[in-house]
């Protein structure tokens, strides 16, 4: 008899009977498991590495912003001083007061010195906070003198007592407006500027939103006296590609209407791309990226409305660059609110990348006489703009609204809907054509206002066929009258 176990050449591995190419199967096995684990090992080491390096690097940032905010304290305390002297016409407490503050900074900084010394960057921050507080309570005590001696002074040479009160109290007034400019300049709290109101304060993220953020800009208007201002403070990620938004009517027919598009984009060239849209986009204009914008990261921007243009600043302690001015392309004097808007994606469905963190709406005197519009460019710009506005072919008036199109999302079906209305208004010189595919919807804008009326008797109520044989009535009409429904 034969012993089956001589015919397969069993072996012992591990206590177990196995044959030759089970066991060359576990030893491969046990080869690719330790190869695995020493790859893992070595994958683990780099990750602790570069979170070791992280996190130095993040500490030496931290240091650093750290002694950037003790430097503008010291900024912030040096102008507050030097408002309240120019301020006050009495020498001796304006002298009282320079001498108060030079010699309490004198005294912290002996302190500082010693902390440095003794326990680094901590005992600095709180040496710091104890040298902000001695100032600012110098500060009020000298303004307190000085305001007492002021009225005092005002009563003793009028008879009219009434008269010296209001005096008093409006240069309490002029005071205090220009601590809150040096305070706005340096640490951008404009909730301290009563006119201005927060309409936003909650983060909202574009990359992880599928519908725009919407806000409306109540009680929008034109004075000699005052322009609308927009503030926004934004985080603009290190990689982000593209964001944007958009001053809108709030009747904007799905953001087909578009006052104003400020689109900066860090792909290819880094600039701002701004434009209006009245059912197709307008004549692009472009500006360069100021460092602030090109840096990325937080940044706050202010936009300046007037019935001319708008202005984009970009804002921050030493920071007052114009970015750019655009035209109006249409008038603004009879619309009494707006709508902002940030979108969640492009046009073509490319996501946006923008945190909005807080948003201000309002007016500000003291900001428009800070952030200072030149008056050779306002004169230029009104000039643009009286010729916009007495354009009767602007590109409104030329445009035409088309209902009843077959709804599509693919880019090709919408590119095709695209080519049936270029043919369709073939014989009226289309410029431009716009689809929103996902409601059946589209725009054509014409060469010339005067093809509008013909174009319309001559193709309202046309009938197309679809994919699947099922008819459409196409609905034909001017945008003008969508705009004013």
């Amino acid at each position: 008899m034969i012993n089956s176990l001589d015919v397969l050449d069993v072996h012992d591995y591990n206590g177990k009977l196995i044959t030759e190419s089970e066991r060359l199967l576990f030893e491969f096995i046990n080869r690719r498991n330790e190869r695995l684990k020493r790859e893992e090992q070595l994958r683990q080491s780099e990750r602790d590495l570069l979170i070791r390096s992280v996190n130095g690097l993040t500490n030496i940032i931290g240091s650093v912003q750290e002694t950037d905010k003790i430097k503008e304290k010291e900024k912030a305390d040096e102008i507050i001083v030097k408002t309240i002297e120019s301020s006050t016409n009495v020498n001796s407490d304006r002298n009282a007061v320079i001498e108060t503050a030079n010699l309490n900074q004198k005294t912290i900084r002996l302190k500082e010195t010693k902390s440095i010394d003794t326990s680094g960057n901590s005992e600095i921050r709180s040496n710091t906070e104890i040298k902000t507080n001695i100032i600012t309570n110098t500060t009020k005590i000298a303004i307190e003198s000085i305001e007492k001696k002021s009225s005092s002074e005002i009563i003793s040479n009028r008879d009219d007592s009434l008269l010296s009160k209001k005096i008093v109290k409006k240069q309490r007034i002029d005071l205090d407006e220009a601590m809150i400019v040096t305070s706005v300049s340096i640490s951008d709290d404009f909730d301290k500027i009563s006119t201005l109101h927060c309409i936003h304060s909650t983060q909202w993220h574009a990359i992880t939103s599928i519908n725009p953020l919407e806000l409306r800009l109540k009680h929008f208007g034109f004075s000699s006296d005052y322009s609308n201002m927009l503030i926004m403070k934004l985080d603009i990620p290190v990689n982000c590609k593209r964001w944007s938004m958009n001053i809108e009517p709030v009747n904007h027919l799905h953001h087909q209407n578009i006052f104003f598009h400020f689109n900066p984009r860090y792909f290819k060239k880094n600039e701002i791309v701004i434009n209006d849209k009245q059912g197709t986009w307008g004549r692009v204009e472009k500006a360069h990226l100021d460092d602030r914008l090109q840096t990325r990261g937080e940044v706050c921007l202010l936009f300046i409305i007037r019935v001319e243009a708008i202005h984009v600043f970009t804002v921050g302690p030493g920071i007052k660059n114009i970015v750019a001015s655009f035209v109006h392309r249409r008038s603004l004097i009879n619309i009494n609110e707006l709508s902002l808007t940030f979108p969640a994606y492009d046009d073509n469905g490319k996501p946006e990348d923008v945190t909005v963190r807080k948003v201000w709406w309002g007016r500000s005197e003291m900001l428009e006489n800070e952030y200072f519009i030149p008056p050779h460019l306002v004169d230029k710009l009104t000039r643009i703009y009286d010729n916009y506005s007495s354009d009767l072919n602007l590109p409104m008036y030329r445009t035409l609204a088309v209902v009843g199109l077959p709804v599509h999302r693919e880019n090709e079906d919408i590119m095709d809907l695209e080519g049936l209305l270029y043919s369709l208004f073939d014989g009226f010189e289309p410029e431009n054509v716009n689809i929103i595919g996902s409601l059946g919807k589209g725009f054509v804008r014409l060469k010339s206002v005067e093809y509008v009326d013909e174009a319309i008797a001559s193709k309202h109520n046309t009938m197309i066929t679809g994919e699947n044989n099922e008819n459409y009535t196409l609905s034909v009409n001017k945008l003008t009258d969508l705009l004013n429904n």
